[in-house]
């Protein structure tokens, strides 16, 4: 067994998790430790069934659910099938942004969605459709987020974004292209409405 700690400050224990790593078929397989798993300095739960198995040319999941009340990220079961599916319920963004900064609140919301990694050991895709409710950037409310995100490879990005509810409302459509030769984004970026308090809050008092 092997075990992974994170802490915050002198003794706050952030993550802490254990893995089983062993020899199944072909593959080599990895299993998660439920009676230790810690995330954000909270408990989480994961079935004891939990398994992941890594072959020369798949990554298959079985039984991954990560879970706390209704938080929950889980991987779909994937026999036979290439491509990872996540799904994302109820998960409050804070569990991730406190990593970056523990001592302030930097962003705060809940995260819903499925993000699609298709083909991960070839040409790898990735799809996300995420939508973020009550959303707070710096204590200002932002409202709602919804994301959609697309590749097509790594040189080939598009994404759109709609803010709304908040202090404020814009729509941002984007596209990344690369070559050999040359780099090109385009960026349609429309803003509706922004309040004054967003302004100078993310001004950081300059404004």
């Amino acid at each position: 067994k092997k075990t992974f700690q994170l802490y915050a400050g002198s003794d706050e224990n952030l993550i802490e998790f254990k893995t089983e790593t062993s020899q199944y078929e072909d593959s080599l397989r990895i299993h998660l430790d439920p009676s230790i798993l810690i995330f954000d300095a909270l408990v989480w739960d994961i079935p004891a069934s939990n398994q992941i198995l890594i072959g020369e040319n798949k990554i298959e999941f079985q039984s991954m659910r990560i879970s706390r009340g209704n938080q929950f990220i889980s991987f779909e079961d994937n026999p036979g099938d290439n491509d990872l599916v996540v799904n994302i319920q109820r998960f409050n963004l804070s569990n991730i942004i406190s990593y970056l900064n523990p001592d302030t609140l930097l962003a705060s919301g809940n995260i819903n969605g499925q993000i699609t990694l298709e083909e991960p050991l070839g040409n790898a895709g990735l799809i996300a459709d995420v939508r973020i409710d009550s959303l707070q950037v710096l204590q200002v409310d932002l409202g709602t987020m919804d994301l959609y995100g697309e590749t097509e490879d790594a040189r080939n990005y598009s994404a759109d974004l709609l803010l709304k509810g908040g202090e404020i409302d814009l729509t941002a459509e984007g596209e990344y292209h690369a070559t050999d030769d040359q780099t090109q984004v385009m960026l349609d970026l429309q803003i509706d409405s922004i309040k004054m308090n967003a302004v100078e809050t993310f001004s950081m008092g300059t404004i």
